[in-house]
């Protein structure tokens, strides 16, 4: 059964979110798609690892994403706590993108290039270092491996420069973590949202600690947080106190900068949800959510957390394609 005929509002979007390992829920939602042959988008943007999973759903590579989250940054080589403690690099993403298009995780660059010039768009948004707006390119395109690179390093956590195109680039998450105002920017009416937070998120919760003002507070709660280590809960209680201090205090230029990043990133969190609970004026939103909080974290998931939000995802996926008529 086709299912470019299902829609009705004209050319479509599909937007991922990113979320490092909770991007297993949206890898268990397009899995679902290719399952159901489900393809009628026209441009995909997406953000971190949300341009990782569209990546292999352009390519048609089911479980490709998957693997590579699931057996991949979970090990101690992507990823190690005790570097980022001590202030050291922590995320290796040479490593990891090193496998990219080889034979151990083979992304068909050569089949994404060919859906591309077919007309099938897709888009990883990576954010400029020095003005901290959001930029789109080609995932797949001659510098296919340094955009994916871009478009999921975490300034907090990997701190190589990453450019090209005559400006400085980190992780897509800072300026949007959901792109979806670059769809509705680009005109789109029928938009589908894969969001990995739910849609009854609490609003006000990224305030809560930047009410305690003093600097000691504020480390006596980001080593208790730290210990558990749930990424976002850190930067969401962290940094809008924390940048109120490192002018104050004299730290370097590149620590201030840093923060900044990470503020914008809990700015536009924020702005792009209270977005999408309100209706698009002559449009059509369309949100792929979880129905319960994931049990995957940023970073440092369990196998199983993160096995049980993807098969979320494609339940999920299952209704929303029930409703649309896909099966």
């Amino acid at each position: 059964m086709t299912t470019d005929s299902l829609l009705t509002l004209g050319p479509s979007c599909l937007v991922v979110q990113g979320g490092g390992q909770k991007a297993t829920f949206a890898a268990g939602v397009l899995d679902k798609f290719m399952d159901e042959g489900f393809h009628p988008f026209s441009t995909h943007i997406g953000t971190s690892a949300g341009a990782l999973n569209l990546a292999s759903y352009i390519t048609h590579q089911r479980g490709l994403s998957l693997d590579f989250i699931l057996n991949y940054t979970t090990k101690e080589r992507f990823f190690d706590l005790w570097k980022f403690v001590r202030g050291r690099q922590a995320m290796n993403l040479d490593w990891a993108f090193s496998l990219v298009g080889s034979g151990e995780f083979n992304l068909n660059v050569a089949h994404g290039i060919q859906r591309h010039q077919q007309g099938k768009q897709a888009l990883a948004c990576v954010t400029c270092a020095d003005t901290f707006e959001d930029h789109y390119f080609p995932i797949f395109s001659e510098n296919w491996l340094e955009i994916l690179k871009a478009t999921c390093a975490i300034p907090f956590l990997y701190k190589q420069r990453i450019e090209f195109a005559g400006k400085r680039w980190v992780d897509g998450c800072v300026s949007a973590n959901i792109p979806v105002m670059e769809a509705v920017r680009r005109g789109y009416q029928d938009i589908v949202v894969i969001q990995t937070t739910p849609l009854h998120h609490q609003q006000g919760s990224l305030m809560s600690f930047s009410q305690q003002r003093t600097p000691q507070r504020l480390l006596t709660k980001w080593w208790q947080q730290l210990k558990t280590f749930d990424y976002e809960q850190v930067l969401n209680d962290v940094i809008r106190s924390s940048s109120r201090y490192a002018h104050r205090v004299g730290l370097s230029a590149n620590y201030t900068e840093l923060l900044e990043m990470l503020a914008s990133h809990i700015d536009n969190s924020e702005e792009v949800l209270e977005y999408l609970d309100c209706p698009m004026q002559g449009g059509h939103v369309q949100r792929i959510a979880p129905q319960r909080p994931l049990h995957s974290r940023t970073l440092l998931s369990d196998k199983n957390d993160m096995l049980a939000d993807y098969k979320h995802g494609k339940a999920v996926a299952t209704s929303f394609l029930q409703q649309r008529g896909a099966i």
